[in-house]
């Protein structure tokens, strides 16, 4: 029987929504579901996948599969310290509102889920990776059950890379106990797996979504009434009326990934939140893709990647083995 590649590849993908914000399909989007105003950091979702069948007389037999590692604490785990600490100043000068009572006692819950370790795979993200290995592995049996069985599975150095990876493969073994894995990392696979953007355009990127965040009005006022019984307090308890409401949108970003259902987005205006994922949203295109601006300066390092997915396919073609690859991206 002839015999089809099935090459897969999870794309992250990232989404703008826009009191000031179109009414939109995106809009409408993050509306349903406000944590998706994440961008980078926003979870993984499941929604159900439909495979198009392969032709007849044509059988799925390899797997090659790129993926990101799952979802991560904060890197500024400093901000949701910091505002714990103003909110529990101003709870004990009997200052909060019932509702900066009950932000104070989510931002304790993210602190101490945190654990004080910035970056680091989540919970959630271990939990993501076991979802993505049981898909795969239950879209495409055949492919484990009546190939080689030996897997190469290659990870970025990094730690939340290599505990994703970790997750995902102890879930096929789960799955499967007699897969065979060849598992490594180091720094020559940095140089193709997880390479770096071009530092011109990614501090081009940061200095334009900072002018975007520049510009952005901060209702401070609307936040502080929300948080303080008497917003004029603030200077007792907060370094600004704007650190407190970055504060709180940085405890917002996290609490997706710790694992808290509750929507912290809502104690924020709409249209602020949908400035600061422009921003974002800005600055990942501009350092992760190619533009009019930049020229064709990103796509080219990903050459040594897509050679590497050639190379290994055409192995598993010829010689018949492995019958996966797996590679765990991510700085």
């Amino acid at each position: 029987m002839k015999r089809i590649l099935s090459l897969l590849a999870l794309i992250v993908s990232v989404a703008v929504y826009s009191q000031n914000v179109p009414d939109n399909v995106i809009s409408r989007r993050m509306r349903e579901l406000p944590q998706r105003a994440n961008t980078n950091v926003h979870n993984y979702e499941f929604p159900p996948l439909y495979d198009t069948p392969a032709p007849k007389g044509y059988k799925p037999f390899y797997i090659s599969h790129y993926g990101r590692h799952g979802a991560r604490t904060n890197s500024d785990g400093h901000e949701l310290v910091r505002f714990e600490n103003s909110l529990f100043a101003a709870d004990a000068a009997g200052a909060l509102t019932e509702d900066g009572q009950y932000i104070l006692g989510v931002t304790r819950e993210l602190v101490k889920r945190h654990r004080g370790m910035n970056g680091r795979l989540t919970d959630h993200g271990r939990l993501e990776h076991s979802k993505l290995a049981e898909r795969m592995y239950k879209r495409y049996p055949a492919v484990f059950r009546k190939g080689s069985r030996k897997i190469n599975v290659v990870s970025s150095t990094v730690p939340r890379c290599l505990v994703s990876m970790a997750a995902f493969t102890n879930k096929l073994v789960s799955l499967q106990k007699d897969l065979d894995f060849d598992i490594d990392t180091g720094e020559n696979y940095m140089k193709y797996i997880s390479r770096a953007a071009d530092s011109t355009v990614k501090e081009a990127g940061r200095k334009i979504s900072d002018s975007l965040r520049r510009h952005t009005k901060i209702d401070s006022l609307a936040v502080l009434t929300t948080i303080l019984k008497n917003p004029a307090d603030c200077r007792k308890y907060f370094q600004s009326g704007n650190k407190a409401f970055l504060d709180l949108y940085s405890a917002a970003k996290s609490a997706d990934a710790l694992d808290i259902e509750d929507n912290l987005y809502r104690f924020l205006p709409e249209d602020f939140v949908y400035s600061r994922m422009e921003a974002t949203c800005m600055y990942i295109y501009i350092s992760q893709s190619n533009s009019e601006l930049f020229g064709d300066r990103r796509l080219p390092r990903a050459k040594r990647l897509v050679d590497d997915i050639i190379t290994r396919a055409d192995k598993a073609i010829e010689g018949g083995e492995p019958c996966a690859d797996l590679r765990f991206s991510g700085r």
